[in-house]
């Protein structure tokens, strides 16, 4: 089984299928940002996205380490676990990618529904600007 994102061979108990593109908008924006995909080859694999390709865990868990980076950055803190986000942060991380997030998709949102599953077993759960903190909880 190959990764729809960095086509490395990988055992189907270390890849996951993106179940909302807004998962794979984030990780897309996340490798742009890297260097590792080009605008085009961002665009082409978000489309492809209904064929039921896998992804690399490691990239769902690459996204959660940014967020925790950001966290840690924004908050002048070390960042311990990611169950609780300030809303100030979560803000960070839109704007930081707000430049990809529109080359590849101008009407979708990085946190669609208040909440982008970041893989296995992790979401940001936001609450809008009246909340004082966003919460990424454990499923």
């Amino acid at each position: 089984m190959f990764c729809l994102l960095c086509r490395d061979n990988c055992d189907e108990s270390q890849c996951r299928r993106p179940t909302a593109k807004a998962a794979l908008l984030l990780m897309l924006c996340l490798m742009l940002d890297k260097k590792k995909l080009t605008i085009s080859e961002a665009q082409y694999l978000y489309k492809e996205i209904h064929l039921r390709k896998r992804i690399c865990k490691k990239h769902f868990h690459e996204v959660a380490i940014f967020i925790g980076e950001v966290v840690s950055k924004v908050c002048k803190t070390t960042v311990h676990d990611l169950f609780t986000v300030p809303g100030y942060a979560v803000e960070e991380v839109i704007a930081h990618f707000d430049s990809y997030r529109s080359a590849i998709d101008v009407r979708s949102a990085l946190f669609s529904s208040g909440r982008v599953p970041l893989g296995e077993g992790f979401r940001v759960a936001t609450c809008g600007e009246r909340c004082e903190s966003d919460v990424l909880y454990k499923n």
